[in-house]
């Protein structure tokens, strides 16, 4: 009877031992998953504050062009008024020579003088006209590479988000070890 209580002794602390093997490997695991949730976690943080900071970015774009684009309103209506005055000069000019073309060399020479000022606001007008062209050029340069660069940084937070969520995904489809005794 000593000799069978010895054996049943014998195999209840092989099979505690053989438990507490798995006991020990299942918190492993555990603590396993605990440092997976907590990585994923500090990522899925830091998307987040990257998503912030691409939200900021993209505000601050629009508020600088629609500040350029009303540069570039303002620019053009100051355009448009001194073509109007140009405008207005020239027909009251045309006007002058109709009504004077008596043709002394006095009306000749203020025909003359007029005809060369408005030459001057003309090629005035003009070299502003071209200004506003290339700012107008290079402001759309400035806002393509903007863009391009915010969409680049899209791009980059949406892979890592994939990255996250495939992570994620594969985790909870992992069954757990077991131990067998």
């Amino acid at each position: 009877m000593r000799e069978t209580l010895s054996t049943d002794t014998g195999v209840v602390t092989a099979k505690l031992a053989g438990l507490s093997e798995s006991q020990t490997g299942l918190q492993s695991n555990v603590s396993g998953l605990h440092q997976k949730a907590d990585t994923i976690t500090s990522t899925v943080g830091a998307v987040r504050a990257e998503q912030a900071s691409l939200h900021e970015a993209l505000q601050a774009s629009h508020e600088t062009t629609t500040g350029q684009v009303a540069q570039l309103s303002n620019g053009q209506q100051q355009l448009q008024r001194q073509l109007d005055v140009l405008t207005s000069t020239a027909g009251q000019t045309a006007l002058d020579v109709v009504a004077l073309s008596g043709g002394n060399a006095a009306l000749q020479q203020a025909v003359q003088a007029s005809a060369a000022s408005l030459g001057e606001k003309a090629d005035r007008t003009a070299a502003g006209l071209t200004s506003v062209a290339d700012r107008q050029t290079a402001m759309q340069q400035k806002i393509d590479a903007g863009n391009k660069a915010l969409a680049d940084q899209a791009a980059g937070l949406a892979g890592t988000q994939q990255a996250i969520q495939a992570s994620l995904t594969s985790s909870r489809r992992r069954p757990a070890r077991r131990h067998s005794t």
